[in-house]
């Protein structure tokens, strides 16, 4: 898999997720956000990820966290917070 390729690595986390690695799931949007720091897409869907699993907290938080760290997109990350929480 390409490290840069988004939608590969969302694919990824999301088959681990509905076979029921959670964890491993968990450490794949990890790892992919670290590799892609810029892609706003990952932080939602590891924030939408984390709220499936019941971690309202975490994924607020989540969101909070990044809303700072990134310079384009900060609209989506409002988007995302604002759908975590309808």
């Amino acid at each position: 898999m390409h490290p840069k390729q988004v939608k590969l690595w969302l694919i990824k986390a999301q088959i681990l997720e509905k076979q029921a690695y959670i964890e491993e799931a968990r450490k794949t949007y990890e790892e992919s956000i670290q590799i892609n720091k810029s892609q706003h897409l990952l932080y939602t869907e590891f924030a939408f990820f984390e709220a499936r699993q019941d971690n309202f907290s975490k994924a607020r938080s989540f969101l909070k966290k990044f809303r700072f760290n990134l310079e384009a997109n900060k609209a989506e990350i409002w988007l995302a917070k604002i759908r975590l929480e309808i």
